[in-house]
């Protein structure tokens, strides 16, 4: 896998993890495949019942300065959600390092004015319940990957990514994101 550190813990089969990276990359374009070579990222699947999340993005690792992604394997089907899980925190890697070199922020979801920060508030003007920005679930980079996972579920037609946001109080209603949020998120895409 190409821009790749890959760190396996006694986890899913290569070929299953690649096939599925591949599809969340694919679905970014030429521009995250240029980026990730460019910015050299380290992934980690770790065997990991206990973790809440499903994954994780650090833009520095404490094993060494790289972007870290790390995917918390439940051993529940995770080759069926694992695409966007990568999507999700390919968003955060995204959202990182797009940052204007002079910005002092560690996301451009936080930066006044960036498309990144235009997503994130018009997906959390959208969610049913309103979180304090501070919290984890209203914070711009959060709403900005989540923005970019439920445009990925909907064009994809993925099952796990659509029951997860109609199940979900951190998603936007499906049919009010197609009208309202969808359109935005594409014309970002396909500037990448």
């Amino acid at each position: 896998m190409k821009g790749f550190d890959l760190w396996l813990q006694n986890s899913l089969q290569y070929e299953e993890l690649k096939k599925c990276l591949g599809k969340a990359v694919t679905f970014y374009g030429e521009y995250m495949e240029n980026a990730l070579i460019q910015h050299d990222v380290m992934l980690s699947l770790i065997d990991d019942g206990k973790s809440r999340s499903l994954g994780e993005y650090s833009a520095v690792s404490r094993f060494n300065k790289k972007s870290t992604i790390i995917l918390y394997n439940r051993r529940t089907n995770m080759h069926t959600i694992l695409d966007c899980v990568f999507v999700h925190e390919l968003a955060h890697f995204l959202d990182n390092i797009r940052v204007p070199e002079e910005a002092r922020s560690k996301y451009a979801s936080c930066i006044h004015g960036t498309k990144e920060r235009v997503i994130a508030e018009l997906f959390r003007s959208k969610i049913p319940h309103q979180y304090s920005r501070t919290a984890y679930s209203g914070q711009t980079s959060e709403c900005f990957a989540r923005a970019i996972e439920e445009f990925y579920a909907i064009k994809t037609n993925n099952s796990y990514g659509l029951e997860k946001c109609r199940n979900s109080d951190y998603y936007v209603e499906i049919e009010l994101f197609k009208q309202i949020v969808f359109p935005v998120v594409e014309n970002y895409i396909n500037s990448l």
